[in-house]
């Protein structure tokens, strides 16, 4: 954003620009929707306990500092 302000113009430059970007989400929506949806559902699945354990470790430390924050004081 500052750049444009200052007049300065990038080096780079994306070739076919914007049908290129356009192709490129067009095949990954067929190659994903290729794959079937017994693999979406397992991809999903495995998001979900993903998230699950990552909630359960930020929770896990963040009790655990708090529980040695309080014992060293």
């Amino acid at each position: 954003m500052i750049a444009r302000h200052r007049g300065i113009r990038g080096k780079f430059r994306a070739p076919l620009f914007p049908y290129l970007q356009v192709l490129s989400f067009v095949l990954s929506g067929v190659f994903i929707l290729s794959l079937g949806f017994v693999s979406l559902e397992i991809g999903f699945i495995t998001l979900l306990i993903g998230l699950i354990i990552h909630g359960l470790h930020k929770e896990i430390v963040k009790h655990k500092e708090k529980y040695e924050i309080g014992k060293k004081i």
